[in-house]
């Protein structure tokens, strides 16, 4: 099991094998929102952060997928598949507009809050790889 608090410590989430997670209300032991995909085969959770005021809830899974959650709004906002392997970490940048994520592949994935593919991704020899999407297609500008 995996769990998270929001800033303020009111609300605490945790996730698991079952592939939701569930955020809790802590004063009144209450659940206040489940975040699941309707899916026939679970996908295990294995990290969840907040983002510094709770807009946002960031998620790495077992099958390398990472996904921002829009709390405010009760909705999926990303969906992004940026791993080879399991995603054992997610964190929040200062502003709440990039999330990282990082994968026992060895890579660490920079997330927006506005678009579906990565930013940029980093390897175990930090290289970095700066990609942008136009149209359907997504192009490299450069690698260093």
């Amino acid at each position: 099991m995996v769990i998270s608090f929001t800033y303020l410590g009111q609300v605490i989430a945790s996730s698991g094998e079952d592939g939701k997670v569930v955020l809790t209300f802590i004063p009144k032991s209450q659940v206040i929102e489940t975040l699941s995909e309707n899916q026939s085969s679970p996908i295990p959770v294995y990290s969840t952060a907040f983002s510094s005021y709770s807009q946002y809830m960031g998620t790495g899974s077992g099958n390398g997928m990472v996904k921002i959650w829009d709390l405010k709004m009760r909705s999926l906002k990303v969906k992004s598949y940026s791993h080879d392997g399991p995603v054992c970490s997610v964190a929040w940048n200062l502003n709440d507009t990039v999330l990282a994520s990082g994968s026992m592949d060895g890579i660490i994935a920079l997330h927006s809050t506005e678009k579906q593919l990565p930013l940029a991704t980093l390897d175990s020899v930090s290289h970095v790889k700066i990609m942008m999407r136009l149209g359907h297609k997504t192009i490299t500008l450069f690698t260093f």
